[in-house]
């Protein structure tokens, strides 16, 4: 598995400017206008780019391993703050 330093920096390469995958407007705007992309209707970002039709943009699948990498870490850091009290 990559860090997500380094798929951060692919994402921006592949959407041409800076970019916060965990931010759902930006994603759902570079998508939009840069790959011509609109995504499906779901509850949430993360079903709505999981939705989106194989084979699909790499991007898309970096975008998902980010932004599990950001909420794995969020849960790592609930549970040590939750032992510590």
């Amino acid at each position: 598995m990559a860090n997500k330093a380094f798929i951060l920096q692919r994402i921006c390469i592949y959407a041409g400017t800076t970019i916060d995958p965990d931010a759902d407007a930006e994603v759902r705007q570079i998508l939009l206008d840069k790959f011509n992309l609109p995504l499906p209707q779901r509850r949430s970002l993360e079903e709505s780019l999981m939705a989106v039709a194989t084979p699909r943009p790499e991007i898309i699948d970096l975008i998902i391993e980010y932004r599990a990498l950001t909420a794995s870490k969020n849960k790592a850091n609930l549970i040590n703050a939750q032992r510590r009290t």
